[in-house]
This record gives C-alpha cells, structure tokens and sequence, in this order.
C-alpha cells in the first residue's frame, strides 16, 4: 500500500445538522420514522453535493473533494485561481436551499423531538490531500484532507449556534481573499487604521464607513473578533445576513454576478435557486 501527500490552497465548507442525534435516536423507533429520516439525509447530502458542483462551474473534479461527517457535509474547494470565490458562492446557496429541506422534515417528524437545523462555516488556507492505495497501487483506497483551515471552519460554524440571526458565518482569511479579488482591496490594511488608537475623529469613521459598504457588498455583518476553541488568537468573524442574501434582493444579485464564472453561471444558479423557492 502506497501513500501520497500533496500540500494545497483550499477554501472549506462545513455544514452541520443541529439536533441530529435525537432525531437519529427517534428514528429508530419504528419503520415509517426510520424512513423518514434517512429520506431526510440522502435529500439533504444530494443538495450539497449538487451545489457544491454547480458552485465550481468548470466541472473538473479535481476543483471539489466533498464527504459527509455523518451528522454534516465537509467541502474542500480546490480551484488553484477561485477556490474562495466557489466556497462562498456554495454557502450563499445552501444558506437560500437548504431551509425548506429542513422545514419540510420538521413538519412531518414527531413534534417530541427537538426541530433539526444548520449551521455553515468558511474558511481559507493550506490543506494536506492525505491517499493511500490498494494493493495494486493504483487505486486509492483512502482520500482525506487535513489542516488547520478546516478545523477552524468547524469552529466557525459552531457560533452560528451562539447567533440566532444567522445560519452562516465567514472568517476573516476568506473575507479578505474576497476582499482582494473583487474589491482590490486590502481590507487587512483598513482594519489596522480603524483599530489605529491615533486614528481619531472623522478619519476614523470615514475608514468604518468603507469597511461596512464592503461588508454590505458582500451581503455580510460582522459580528466581532472570537476566541475559537483551539486557535491561538482572536479570528474576526462575518455574518450572511438573510435580509440581503436572498436571491430576490438586488444586492444578493449584484454579488452572484462577481462571484460566477459567467452569465451562463450566473442563469444556472438563479434557476438552481428558484425551484422549490
């Protein structure tokens, strides 16, 4: 058995199932709440994996690993020029896809049992692409992906259960790789002058003012600089605001069409939205 280690760019994408255990434990209780359930999973690990897909574009499998976590979805974004740009135009649609999925099993489950929901986290960075092979040497028995970008997702998204307001939350490695293609901005460079105790007065707050149109831009709030679990130092965190992230909105519009690869993209992944919605 051969193993093989490659380092990599990477956006990630993870996606969790609130409440997944007790449902899992009803589920058991008959055939029917059985059924029910695993109808529930396989219908919600599909809209991940199709909108993952539908999220790269160029339809080259080399640009998406995906893989559930049994009560979850994590997705590794692979494009080496537009794999933050992929991850997060994946969180914006399974922000806008996923509720009624949800709502609908909640509606016909027990209502002893407490209501299932979602949380997403993103985050960017370096990624270990760990695979082992069979025998032969040829075909991979074993592919996973490793690295502190992901663990950090996994704690992003664990504050959207702190956040009522929210389903998805962004880290500021992201944020600012967004930030630096589609904006030409150095949002790294603003926030040092807006945390800058010398920076006072109407500078101060022209330099605020900028840094909310950039976050409305980009149909985020944010929220503040978190101590994550396990990582060292305070991360700044932002917020998908359902208000401006729903496909009907203008700005939501405006920033689909920065984030697609083209206007064939772009009608793909309106129409993707719009059934069921």
């Amino acid at each position: 058995m051969a193993s093989h280690y490659q380092s990599l760019d990477a956006s990630i994408v993870i996606v969790d199932i609130r409440n997944f255990t007790p449902n899992l434990k009803d589920s058991e209780s008959s055939t029917s709440t059985h059924r029910l359930f695993c109808d529930f999973l396989s219908h919600f690990y599909r809209t991940c994996v199709e909108t993952c897909t539908l999220a790269c574009g160029s339809g080259d499998p080399r640009c998406l690993y995906i893989n559930s976590t049994g009560d979850g979805v994590l997705a590794v974004f692979l494009s080496r020029s537009r794999h933050f740009i992929d991850a997060y135009l994946a969180g914006i649609m399974l922000f806008n896809k996923l509720p009624l999925l949800f709502e609908e099993y909640n509606r016909r489950k027990h209502r002893r049992v407490a209501d299932v929901g979602f949380g997403i986290g993103l985050d960017s960075g370096a990624v270990w692409r760990v695979t082992s092979t069979d025998s032969t040497g040829e075909n991979p028995a074993i592919e996973t992906y490793i690295g502190d970008c992901i663990n950090i997702a996994a704690r992003v998204e664990s504050v959207t259960k702190e956040h009522d307001r929210t389903r998805m939350i962004v880290s500021q490695h992201t944020y600012e790789l967004l930030c630096h293609r589609l904006l030409r901005t150095d949002y790294n460079r603003l926030w040092r002058q807006a945390t800058d105790r010398e920076l006072t007065g109407r500078r101060k707050k022209t330099v605020w003012d900028r840094m909310n149109a950039m976050d409305e831009r980009f149909l985020l709030r944010f929220i503040s600089a978190y101590n994550l679990r396990g990582v060292s130092e305070p991360v700044r965190l932002y917020r998908l605001s359902p208000t401006l992230a729903s496909p009907k909105r203008r700005e939501c519009q405006s920033m689909l069409r920065r984030l697609t690869a083209d206007a064939s993209h772009l009608k793909s992944i309106n129409d993707y939205m719009r059934v069921n919605n």
